[in-house]
């Protein structure tokens, strides 16, 4: 199959050996990053020890000298004590049977008290965190999603930007907007969730349909407040002739995706596609921290 759909499959090797050096480089690294932590740590753990012999020491030492102090007035304390607990003997008054078993019950109750109320209190923050969350999915499911053109988008950032408000990443017209982008425009300027559209050409695919300005394509993000992208979708080009010159414009070879082109050899129609990013979603309505949390199978370094 491999044979029929491509007449030289270099490319693929030398794929194959750019990320075999590249995992013997990150091994070595990481090996040597582990090195030196493991070299700070014991140095550390030397200095810690170091420190606590010292108070130690110190501390002997200060025990000998009160115990020296005390050697003189050991009998005239003693003498005092013992003057001490026998007033306490002629004061304390005899306790009734009955007023300890009083006093045995309470001290039950209140032990049993703390767990309980450990209880109730996580069950509180639970139930708190549940209202938040309906709450947040009743505004999302009444809210009006606005059409915002990425344009537009970039006017609202760079105006932002003016005022005061900093962003880490570039936010100029023909950037990739970041997480950090669209929640600002969902949770500070909109303040609900939005539907981004006609993104420039260049930042999407090739099959994605252009519009008539030549420069963008009829694109769309939705945006959600606190998550950012949450679903993104496109018409496609249904053109032949439009789609083979985009594939050139963007050196892809066109014999490897001959599959995808035969669907518009003898006529398409106007048609879009679109997908849902599950684990933002899952993020979203579950109200997890980390979207890390939210995925079945996580993804790491030299791990994929």
């Amino acid at each position: 199959v491999l044979k029929n759909n491509f007449e030289d499959l270099t490319f693929l090797e030398d794929a194959v050996k750019r990320y075999k050096e590249e995992k013997v480089k990150d091994a070595a690294r990481i090996k040597k990053e582990q090195e030196a932590k493991a070299k700070k740590e014991q140095e550390q753990k030397e200095k810690r020890e170091k420190k606590l012999a010292e108070k130690q020491k110190a501390k002997q030492e200060q025990e000998a000298k009160k115990q020296e102090e005390k050697k003189g007035e050991e009998p005239k304390a003693e003498e005092e004590k013992v003057e001490k607990t026998e007033e306490k003997r002629e004061l304390k008054p005899e306790s009734k049977p009955e007023e300890k078993k009083v006093e045995e019950k309470k001290e039950k109750a209140v032990t049993k008290e703390k767990p309980k109320a450990a209880a109730e209190a996580e069950d509180e923050e639970e139930g708190e965190l549940l209202s938040e969350l309906i709450k947040r999915l009743e505004f999302v499911s009444t809210s009006e999603f606005p059409r915002v053109t990425y344009t537009e988008a970039c006017e609202i950032l760079a105006k932002a930007k003016e005022n005061g408000v900093k962003f880490h990443y570039p936010c100029d017209w023909g950037c990739d907007l970041k997480s950090e982008h669209e929640r600002y425009l969902t949770e500070q300027h909109f303040k609900k969730p939005i539907i981004l559209i006609d993104f420039p050409k260049d930042l999407k695919a090739f099959y994605m349909k252009v519009n008539e300005d030549g420069k963008t394509v009829a694109a769309m993000d939705v945006l959600f407040p606190q998550i950012g992208e949450v679903a993104g979708g496109s018409q496609r080009e249904d053109n032949l002739k439009v789609l083979e010159q985009k594939m050139k414009e963007k050196g892809i070879q066109k014999e490897g995706y001959k599959f995808y082109t035969d669907l518009r050899q003898y006529g398409s129609v106007p048609h879009s596609g679109w997908g849902v990013g599950f684990e933002r979603f899952v993020t979203f309505v579950t109200g997890m921290g980390n979207i890390k949390d939210a995925s079945a199978f996580p993804r790491w370094k030299l791990n994929i």
